[in-house]
């Protein structure tokens, strides 16, 4: 069972058609949005959750959790140890734990946090144009 450490904005995939982001966090909760292919049916959640459709065999789920929740994307378990690791004398660079349990097929691949756009002002050849 892989442990993972995250921060908030990361995201990984899980498969080919499991989709996790970590979206947010306010105080000890933390927001995960998932996008899986609706053979992947979501389990074991309790508390906020909410789902709706997003796109051709697809399913979008929304989930808040707390330190110890665990839920079911089809054949895996992701378990919240810690919304907030805390580690004395020290600030995390990753703040978040998980663990996954998958079957072995599975492979599970983290994306890098999204970097932000900022805008970039540059020449338009030809005319007096900005953008």
């Amino acid at each position: 069972m892989p442990v993972l450490d995250c921060m908030v904005g990361e995201a990984f995939r899980i498969g080919r058609d499991i989709d996790i982001h970590l979206t947010g966090r306010v105080d000890m909760t933390l927001y995960v949005f998932i996008d899986a292919a609706t053979r992947h049916e979501l389990g074991g959640v309790g508390g906020i959750h909410a789902s709706a459709p997003s796109g051709v065999r697809r399913c979008a789920h929304v989930l808040a959790l707390g330190d110890g929740d665990v839920f079911l994307v089809g054949p895996v378990a992701i378990a919240v140890e810690a919304v907030r690791l805390q580690i004395p004398g020290a600030r995390a660079l990753r703040e978040v734990r998980l663990h996954i349990t998958a079957p072995a097929p599975l492979t599970l691949v983290r994306r890098p946090l999204a970097r932000p756009r900022h805008a970039v002002r540059r020449w338009i050849g030809g005319g007096s144009c900005w953008s």
